[in-house]
């Protein structure tokens, strides 16, 4: 089931229970994970090539349009896709193309394309979190470009998990850098990881 919740003082995006992102009431991004990676598209050369693997509630390409980048979103959700216009306004959607399809269809993309790919999928899918699909985004990214992806482990030792997703995920990149986001300040109930990768 997707729906639009307010809570906190927040209006997000929910699938089956699980929020795909929140922004706060005047706009601005509330999920903790998006903030780090807002960062480095803030940091990304004018007019840089996005594509987003996983569009959600369209929170990030948005911001990606409002700092003058062009932003590609696969999402292959219908019914994510109507409910996340709310997210976007008219002038954040000019460099926005958005298209319903499946992320396994990563090949019909041009090699070297983007600048800047965000793999952020839920549910995890086997056969798009693993080595060989890391090789095809890859290949999508001009020399120089970013990886960045949203992970959210499910096993009992979530850090685990996530230090073995950095290790496959450094067959294919020369440089993996990880934050793990918590659940709580002690930080002993890892919640997610935001990998970086070029």
């Amino acid at each position: 089931m997707v729906e639009i919740k307010y809570f906190d003082g927040k209006r997000g995006l929910f699938l089956d229970g699980l929020c795909m992102g929140a922004v706060g009431l005047s706009g601005e991004i509330a999920s903790p994970y998006m903030i780090p990676i807002a960062h480095r598209i803030a940091g990304l050369q004018a007019s840089s090539e996005c594509l987003f693997l996983g569009g959600g509630a369209m929170i990030l390409p948005a911001y990606a349009s409002r700092k003058g980048h062009i932003a590609s979103v696969w999402e292959v959700d219908p019914e994510v896709i109507v409910k996340s216009r709310s997210f976007v306004d008219d002038r954040d959607a000019f460099n926005i193309t958005l298209r319903q399809e499946d992320a396994k269809h990563i090949d019909i993309l041009e090699e070297e394309w983007f600048d800047f790919v965000l793999l952020d999928i839920w549910p995890h899918h086997k056969d798009i979190y693993d080595l060989e699909y890391f090789k095809k985004c890859e290949s999508r990214l001009k020399i120089g470009g970013l990886f960045t992806m949203n992970y959210i482990p499910d096993s009992v030792d979530k850090k685990a998990q996530c230090a073995e997703m950095a290790e496959t995920l450094k067959y294919v990149f020369t440089m993996v850098k990880y934050d793990i986001l918590y659940y709580d300040n002690e930080e002993k109930l890892p919640a997610q990881a935001v990998y970086f990768c070029n």
